[in-house]
C-alpha cells in the first residue's frame, strides 16, 4: 500500500528513518511530511471525509460553503491575496472541509501533530501492572496523582513524500498557476494523482509550521498512498516520543508561534501533563 513502512519507538529512531528516506532519494530537502493521530486513517482530505447528508451532493454543499466564506471572511481576516486558492487555504486552516490536505516541510512539525492530539484512556494502575512491566527505563509512563495509568488506543503515523527520482521534485505550484475555479480538475495533478500547492502565508502560524498543501486531480480525490512512506509510532511509545520532543523544546509555543501555543505548553507542564489528554 505505502512505499515503505517503518516502526519507531523513540525520537532518535524517527530522525534516523527520516534521514534514511531522504538519503535514498538523494535529497536533504524537498520531502514533505504529514502527521496523523491514528495510523489506520488514510490520506484523505477533510472534504472527502465529510458525512453524506440529504441537503445536496457534496460538491454543491462545499461550493455553497466556500462562496459564503469568501464573502464574509473580510470581517475576520485581512488576507492580502485575492486568489481563490489562497482563500481556500485560509478556510482549510480555520477548519472548514476542503479538497486540500495539510503537509509540512518539517518532519518534527509533522511528528508533533501526530502526537499532540492523542487522547489517553485512564485506567487503575494496580489492575494493569502487566502493562507497566512492558515499559523499559527510557520510556515515559503516563501516570496521574491518583495512580491511574494513561493508555493510548491506536498507533500514530507520519507520512513522508520524497522526490520521485534523483534531482526531480513533484509538481509544486503557486495559486496563480492553478485553475481559476477551486472546484475544477487540476491538470497538473493528473500524472501523479496530486500536486503540491505553496499558499500565500496568510498568518504567522502557517509560516511557523512550514505548511504546504496537496491537491488531487479531482475535488474528492484522496492522496495516493503508494506515493508515501509511512512511519509508525506504536501506541505504547506515544508518550515517550512526545516527551522527547518537549525535552528538545519542540512544543506548542514553537509550532503555533503565538499565545495559544504558549498557554498550551504551560497547561501541559503545570496542570497535569498527560492527564489533561483524557478521552
Amino acid at each position: 500500500m505505502y512505499k515503505s513502512t517503518a516502526v519507531v519507538s523513540s525520537l532518535t529512531e524517527y530522525i534516523e528513518v527520516v534521514k534514511r528516506l531522504n538519503k535514498e532519494s538523494d535529497t536533504f530537502h524537498g520531502s514533505v511530511y504529514r502527521g496523523q493521530g491514528n495510523a489506520n486513517w488514510g490520506l484523505t482530505t477533510s472534504l472527502a471525509r465529510s458525512p453524506k447528508t440529504r441537503s445536496g451532493d457534496l460538491i454543491s454543499r462545499a461550493t455553497k460553503a466556500f462562496r459564503k466564506f469568501n464573502a464574509e471572511r473580510h470581517a475576520y481576516h485581512q488576507l492580502s491575496s485575492r486568489d481563490e486558492w489562497d482563500v481556500l487555504a485560509l478556510a482549510q486552516h480555520y477548519g472548514m472541509p476542503t479538497r486540500l490536505l495539510d503537509w509540512s516541510l518539517s518532519p518534527l512539525v509533522a511528528l508533533f501533530f501526530a502526537l499532540d492530539g492523542v487522547k489517553y484512556k485512564w485506567v487503575p494502575l494496580l489492575e494493569h501492572a502487566g502493562v507497566v512491566a512492558e515499559f523499559n527505563e527510557n520510556d515515559t509512563i503516563p501516570l496521574d496523582t491518583e495512580n491511574m495509568l494513561g493508555l493510548v488506543e491506536d498507533d500514530v503515523a507520519v507520512y513522508v513524500v520524497t522526490p520521485r527520482r534523483q534531482g526531480a521534485n513533484h509538481i509544486w505550484l503557486e495559486a496563480s498557476a492553478l485553475p481559476e475555479d477551486v472546484f475544477s480538475n487540476v491538470p497538473d495533478a493528473r500524472e501523479d494523482g496530486f500536486c503540491f500547492f505553496t499558499p500565500n502565508y496568510m498568518n504567522d502560524r502557517l509560516r511557523s509550521q512550514s505548511g504546504v498543501f496537496s491537491i488531487g486531480y479531482e475535488v474528492e480525490d484522496s492522496f495516493p498512498a503508494s506515493e508515501a512512506h509511512q512511519i509508525i509510532i506504536r501506541n505504547r511509545n506515544v508518550a515517550t516520543v512526545f516527551s522527547e520532543l518537549l525535552l528538545m523544546n519542540f512544543g506548542s509555543k514553537l509550532v503555533y508561534g503565538d499565545l495559544e501555543g504558549l498557554c498550551k505548553d504551560l497547561t501541559f507542564s503545570n496542570f497535569g501533563g498527560f492527564s489533561t489528554r483524557k478521552l
